[in-house]
C-alpha cells in the first residue's frame, strides 16, 4: 500500500519548521490532524520519525533520512508541476554548475543586475546536471562533452584543463622535494589517474590525494597551498591573474570538456539577455577583486 502524499507533505513541513502546529497552518489542516497522520505514517514505516517535545518537534535519526528523501522528492514533483503554470514574463531562472558559479558567475553578476533592473532573477548551482532534476531552467551553464551541434548549446572558452599549485608548492615541486598532496576531484578520476601515469602529478605525496566533491573545492585548497591539482583554465583565471596559482606542466589530453550555455525550448526574452550577456561577460577578463 502506497503512502499517501499528504503525509509525506505534513512530516516535510513538520521536520523543515520544527512544530505540528506551524505545519498544520502551512499544509492547511488542523494540528489534530497533522500528529494523527505522523502516529500513521511512523506506524507505517515501524519507526520514530518525530521526537516529541515541550517546545515543538525534533527529527530521529530516521527521521532526519527520511526527511532529505522527501524534501527532495517534493521539490521535484513541485518543479515539474511549475512548468505548467502561466509565469511572469520577467523571471529569470538559471541553473549554473556549482563550481562556475562561485568562481565566474556570481562576481560578474552585479553588472547583469545593473543593466536589467526590470528582470526578477533566480540562480540556483547544482555539483552535478542530475542534481538539478525538477528545477526546470530558463538558461542552464554546465560543465560536459561539447554536444551544441546536437542540442543547440553554445560553447564557453575555457573548458580545456589546465594543472596549478600556489607559487611555493610549485617551487617545490620544481626542485622535486615530496610532500606534496593531489587535490582530485570525485567524479574526475580518470583525469586525475592519467595525470599520475604521465608522472606530471605531485610526486612522494604526503599520504593519500585529498578529495573534495568540486573544482572549486580542489582550487581554494590549492590557494591554501596544500596542494596540486587540475581544473578548468575558466575556473582558475582569476587566481592565476592574481598570482595566487601559477600553472604546472600540461596535464596529459583527457576527454574534452566544454562549459556550455543553453536555452530552455521556449526561451524568454530575460533569457535570451542573459545568454548574450553571460557568454561575452564569461569570455572577457575576470573582474578586479
Amino acid at each position: 500500500m502506497s503512502t499517501p502524499l499528504t503525509w509525506l507533505r505534513s512530516f516535510e513541513a513538520a521536520a523543515r519548521l520544527g512544530s505540528l502546529t506551524l505545519a498544520a497552518q502551512e499544509v492547511g489542516l488542523t494540528q489534530a490532524a497533522v500528529s494523527q497522520q505522523m502516529k500513521a505514517l511512523e506506524t507505517r514505516l515501524g519507526v520514530q520519525l518525530l521526537q516529541r517535545e515541550p517546545r515543538g518537534v525534533s527529527l530521529t535519526g530516521a527521521g532526519a533520512e527520511l526527511y532529505r528523501a522527501v524534501a527532495e522528492g517534493l521539490e521535484r514533483i513541485d518543479g515539474s508541476l511549475a512548468r505548467f503554470v502561466r509565469r511572469d514574463a520577467r523571471e529569470l531562472r538559471v541553473l549554473c554548475n556549482t563550481s562556475l558559479a562561485v568562481r565566474c558567475l556570481l562576481p560578474r553578476l552585479p553588472a547583469f543586475c545593473a543593466a536589467h533592473p526590470e528582470v526578477a532573477l533566480q540562480v540556483r548551482t547544482a555539483l552535478w546536471r542530475t542534481d538539478a532534476l525538477g528545477i526546470d531552467p530558463d538558461v542552464e551553464l554546465f560543465l560536459g562533452p561539447d554536444r551544441s551541434g546536437a542540442t543547440g548549446a553554445i560553447p564557453i572558452p575555457g573548458g580545456e584543463m589546465t594543472a596549478v599549485a600556489a607559487p611555493a608548492v610549485a617551487e617545490r615541486l620544481g626542485r622535486g622535494a615530496g610532500g606534496v598532496r593531489t587535490l582530485a576531484v570525485s567524479g574526475f578520476d580518470p583525469l586525475f589517474e592519467a595525470w599520475a601515469k604521465a608522472g606530471a602529478s605531485p610526486r612522494g605525496a604526503a599520504g593519500e590525494p585529498l578529495v573534495s566533491d568540486s573544482f572549486h573545492a580542489a582550487l581554494t585548497l590549492a590557494e591554501a597551498g596544500i596542494g596540486a591539482t587540475i581544473a578548468p583554465r575558466l575556473l582558475a583565471a582569476a587566481s592565476l591573474a592574481t598570482g595566487a596559482l601559477v600553472e604546472l606542466a600540461s596535464p596529459p589530453r583527457h576527454q574534452v570538456l566544454v562549459y556550455q550555455c543553453q536555452l530552455s525550448s521556449r526561451p524568454s526574452d530575460p533569457a535570451v539577455a542573459f545568454r548574450d550577456w553571460a557568454l561575452g561577460a564569461l569570455a572577457a577578463p575576470p573582474p578586479a577583486p
